[in-house]
C-alpha cells in the first residue's frame, strides 16, 4: 500500500480548505513541495530580480509563517529541523553580489541576504510513470454526452500556473476570458508568488469585503488592467480620543 503515485495539483495550496487552519508539521512538508517552482523562475527582494531555479523556493519567512499560522521561530526551528533531516538546504545570495552561486548556510540573520529554500533529491517527487491500478470509468447512460466533455477537457491548455490563479480568485466567473487576458499579460504579468501575494492583500482589504464581495473586479478585468500593481488602503484606527 506505500507504492504508488497520486496526483495532486498545484491549485489546491490556495484554496480555503488547504489553509483554513493552522498548519501540521507534515502539512508544511506537502506545502514546500508545492510551493517549489517546477520550472527556473525569478522573484524581486527590495528591487533586486533574484534567480529562483527549478526545485527552491522563494518565500520569506515572514509570509511563510503567515500563511502557515506560525510564529516567525517556529518556522525557523522546522526549516532547521529539515536541514538536519537532509530534507532542505537554506541557500542565499548576497544582494550586493546577485551573481555568486547559491550555497547551503544555515538560517542568516543579514537584512541584505536573500534566502531560498532547497529541497533536496526534488526531481525524485516529480517522477512520471505508470499508475499501477488502472482507473475504471463507471458506464452510464449519458456516455455519448460524456465524451464530448471528455474531448473539451483534453483540448484545455491551461498551465499550471494559470490554473493556481484561478484557484486563488475569490470571483469564479469567464474562466476562458481570464485565461486570455493572462496569456495577453505574458510579457510583463510578475511571477505567481508576486501575484498570489497581492492577491491575498486585496482579498483582506475593505474594498473587496465590503457588500459581499460586489466590488470585486472579474478576474479578465483584473488581469488585463494589472490590478496586481493597485496599492491596498490601510484603514485609519480611530484615536481613544
Amino acid at each position: 500500500m506505500l507504492d504508488g503515485w497520486i496526483k495532486l495539483h498545484r491549485q489546491i495550496v490556495s484554496h480555503q480548505i488547504w489553509l483554513s487552519e493552522k498548519f501540521t508539521d507534515g502539512q508544511a512538508w506537502i506545502d514546500l513541495l508545492l510551493l517549489a517552482n517546477h520550472k527556473d523562475g525569478l522573484i524581486k527582494k527590495r528591487g533586486i530580480r533574484v534567480v529562483v531555479p527549478r526545485g527552491y523556493i522563494g518565500w520569506s519567512e515572514r509570509n511563510l509563517a503567515k500563511r502557515w499560522k506560525w510564529s516567525r521561530g517556529k518556522i525557523r526551528r522546522y526549516l532547521s529541523y529539515l536541514v538536519a533531516q537532509n530534507m532542505v538546504n537554506i541557500c542565499f545570495k548576497n544582494d550586493s553580489k546577485m551573481d555568486t552561486e547559491l550555497v547551503p548556510q544555515t538560517i542568516p540573520q543579514n537584512k541584505n541576504i536573500t534566502t531560498l529554500i532547497q529541497i533536496i533529491n526534488y526531481e525524485s517527487y516529480q517522477e512520471i510513470g505508470p499508475q499501477t491500478v488502472p482507473q475504471t470509468v463507471p458506464q452510464t447512460g449519458h456516455r455519448r454526452y460524456q465524451n464530448k466533455n471528455d474531448k473539451k477537457e483534453k483540448n484545455k491548455t491551461y498551465t499550471d500556473e494559470f490554473l493556481v490563479f484561478w484557484g486563488a480568485y475569490p470571483k469564479k466567473v469567464g474562466k476562458d476570458a481570464a485565461w486570455k487576458a493572462w496569456n495577453g499579460r505574458d510579457g510583463d504579468r510578475p511571477e505567481i508568488d508576486f501575484v498570489l501575494e497581492a492577491l491575498n492583500q486585496q482579498l483582506s482589504s475593505d474594498q473587496w469585503t465590503k457588500e459581499h464581495g460586489q466590488y470585486i473586479p472579474n478576474p479578465a478585468t483584473w488581469l488585463n488592467q494589472g490590478r496586481w500593481a493597485d496599492e491596498i488602503e490601510i484603514p485609519k484606527q480611530k484615536g481613544l480620543w
